[in-house]
């Protein structure tokens, strides 16, 4: 496992129309440290990507629903 600090992280879903036989998502993950940007990974699949939203204490990890309201506000 790769582990970077970055200040900026976006992380996009792109469903591909029917036409396109390849794949049927994309997930891209881009990345932003002082001025340089880039995109640090892309990933296709025929399958519906899953989401899953947590929360780290000191003991343990969760499955959170308030953090997935405060990303998708």
């Amino acid at each position: 496992m790769i582990i970077k600090t970055v200040d900026e992280v976006e992380i996009e879903f792109e469903q591909q129309a029917p036409a396109i036989k390849s794949c049927r998502w994309c997930v891209y993950v881009r990345v932003a440290k002082n001025k340089h940007e880039k995109v640090l990974l892309c990933t296709m699949s025929h399958n519906k990507p899953h989401v899953k939203f947590t929360y780290c204490t000191p003991d343990s990890v969760i499955h959170s629903n308030e953090t997935k309201k405060a990303l998708c506000q």
